[in-house]
């Protein structure tokens, strides 16, 4: 008899073999888990924790006391602060544009703003470049490839930019 098998019939006859023999010796040392029988309590029921009762006027009172954004802050007995850069103290009057961006141009290192005069129908373009001051006070502070960026005379800084209608505002 050869130990070595020769034929594909013999060698699936020894593999089929030798798993059974594997899988008797792997039942055989290694012991199933054990059930551990966990006796019951006597309070099963299961709940959220409640959160501690709140007072919304006491939170509303502690944030309006807080100085934010320039707002007027009252300490009691009449006595309210004003932040310096309070918008209270600059009326914040916004100047209509009277100039409409058509487009932005460069030149070598140089980059210009192309617009038009929104109130007079037949003007021509006009060309401006960075750091230049419009017309109505308007300090162009950059060009960029479809936007530009502006300060006004509130110094209110904007971005404005092609083929989208209301400017962004960022207070400085």
């Amino acid at each position: 008899m050869k130990l070595i098998p020769s034929t594909t019939s013999q060698m699936a006859l020894l593999l089929i073999g030798f798993t059974g023999l594997s899988s008797a010796i792997m039942v055989w040392l290694i012991p199933a888990p054990q059930v551990k029988i966990i006796a019951e309590s006597q309070d099963v029921t299961w709940h959220l924790p409640t959160l501690p009762a709140t007072n919304p006027q006491a939170a509303f009172d502690k944030m309006r006391q807080l100085v934010a954004w320039g707002k007027e802050a009252e300490l009691g007995d009449g006595v309210t602060t004003v932040n310096s850069t309070s918008s209270i103290e600059q009326p914040n009057k916004v100047t209509p544009i009277t100039w409409k961006l058509v487009g932005t141009a460069t030149k070598g290192q140089q980059r210009f703003m192309l617009s038009i005069d929104s109130v007079d129908k037949e003007s021509k373009v006009k060309r401006y470049q960075e750091a230049a001051t419009l017309p109505d006070g308007t300090v162009i502070m950059g060009v960029e490839g479809d936007r530009i960026r502006i300060r006004d005379k509130q110094d209110e800084y904007k971005v404005l930019q092609l083929y989208q209608p209301p400017p962004t505002t960022e207070k400085k």
